[in-house]
């Protein structure tokens, strides 16, 4: 888990620095996993966020999709009010 002042610095990190070639490999360290991998939201300035903060935002975007609440890369909403980080899950950082 990790947190983020931006989806594009994220983003930017997560394609297109030298993570992406460990990402290229993940097949080889991870079992397949058909549930939700990702899932992005936006957090107040200074809040760290918790491991059941990550699974209720996996849980929503598997259960309804991208929304406000919890989303994608392929589907951003913009923050909420006054935040100003998003934090971000993957199974991969997992417990």
């Amino acid at each position: 888990m990790s947190v983020w002042e931006t989806v594009e610095h994220l983003r930017a990190y997560v394609y297109s620095s030298t993570h992406a070639e460990v990402l290229k490999q993940r097949r080889e360290w991870f079992e397949k996993f058909d549930g939700v991998m990702m899932a992005l939201w936006w957090i107040p300035a200074g809040h760290v966020p918790s491991i059941d903060d990550a699974k209720l935002r996996l849980a929503s975007v598997e259960n309804y999709g991208p929304t406000a609440f919890a989303f994608t890369f392929k589907k951003t909403f913009p923050p909420i009010l006054e935040v100003a980080a998003v934090g971000a899950r993957t199974t991969a950082a997992a417990e």
